[in-house]
């Protein structure tokens, strides 16, 4: 058996069936999506490139695009009536890294029928549904569907059918994860007066709890304040890039700096973004909180620093 290979818009591959028979597989493509059904998302293309989706929305300007079976037969080496090709649809197991499955396979032309002509060809269209249970994490996803068909020659009206032909058609399907976070409300210690003694500033959701140290000004000190938005109802889990940062002095780098610490949020750890249905738009604002240290010996001045904060989707 040889194998050839053909070079389109994207990369193809063809078997050679028997003799005289080449088919020529074209990619399968499900799109760019985000899932927004934590239960079963299905996208739908038909023989014809149509998508249809239930539990997932849009996520590319990149049309979906069905699969093609290009069936090429040179009659040369012999006389034929006819050429047909009888494709036989075979449902897919799941994927591995991501509970998919393909199924329920469609042609545009179930049979596909070749003439007399010296050198002739004939395509149909390949449709399927992918069903994916629960979120699959963000990336793109590829496999192959093996396909089998019968190869009937019609010699002198005698059909002679040549079976357990097999082609295999790749496909793919991305998935988009939408999680951003805007801070709408910096962390802020407060204007002290030097302390006559060691000093802690602790931010919490209720205010400032002020320990050995005087404010001064009208700015109270308070808290950060961050707004996540994604998709509706997931799950986020938020974390510190460290246990403690250390604030500098904004004018003179040989000052010892000041030490943060024992950073909070409120909700703690995971949040759940609101239940608005299928979108990707969902806010909740999450509060940020933390401990400033103020040595007795500490040098006038600003101080300023920051802290890295992680979002990720937890996978239920």
């Amino acid at each position: 058996m040889k194998k050839f290979l053909y070079i389109f818009y994207i990369c193809l591959l063809s078997f050679k069936a028997d003799a005289e028979v080449f088919v020529i597989a074209d990619e399968l493509n499900f799109g760019k999506f985000v899932q927004v059904n934590g239960d079963t998302s299905t996208i739908i293309i038909d023989a014809n490139g149509l998508r249809t989706m239930f539990g997932a929305v849009n996520a590319s300007n990149i049309p979906p695009k069905e699969g093609r079976l290009t069936f090429v037969s040179d009659n040369t080496t012999y006389t034929t009536k006819e050429n047909k090709f009888v494709l036989n649809p075979k449902n897919q197991e799941s994927l591995p890294h991501c509970l998919a499955s393909i199924k329920n396979l469609t042609f545009s032309n179930q049979e596909n029928v070749i003439g007399q002509e010296t050198t002739s060809s004939v395509s149909t269209g390949v449709g399927a549904t992918l069903e994916l249970g629960g979120y699959c994490k963000e990336g793109l996803y590829t496999g192959s569907l093996m396909l089998d068909y019968e190869h009937i020659i019609s010699l002198n009206n005698t059909e002679e059918t040549s079976s357990n032909n097999v082609v295999m058609l790749n496909f793919a399907f991305e998935v988009e994860e939408p999680l951003s976070a805007n801070v709408k409300q910096d962390m802020f210690f407060g204007t002290y007066i030097l302390p006559s003694t060691d000093a802690t500033i602790v931010l919490t959701p209720n205010g400032a709890n002020i320990q050995n140290i005087s404010v001064v000004g009208t700015k109270q000190p308070h808290g950060a304040i961050v707004e996540i938005e994604g998709v509706s109802n997931r799950s986020v889990s938020i974390s510190f890039s460290a246990d403690e940062v250390y604030l500098t002095h904004s004018k003179d780098e040989d000052v010892t700096p000041l030490k943060a610490d024992n950073f909070t949020l409120y909700p703690a750890g995971t949040i759940r973004l609101p239940d608005l249905g299928e979108t990707v738009s969902a806010k909740k604002d999450v509060f940020v909180g933390a401990t400033l240290h103020v040595p007795q010996s500490t040098a006038p001045g600003e101080y300023k620093g920051n802290v890295t904060l992680t979002f990720l989707y937890n996978y239920e």
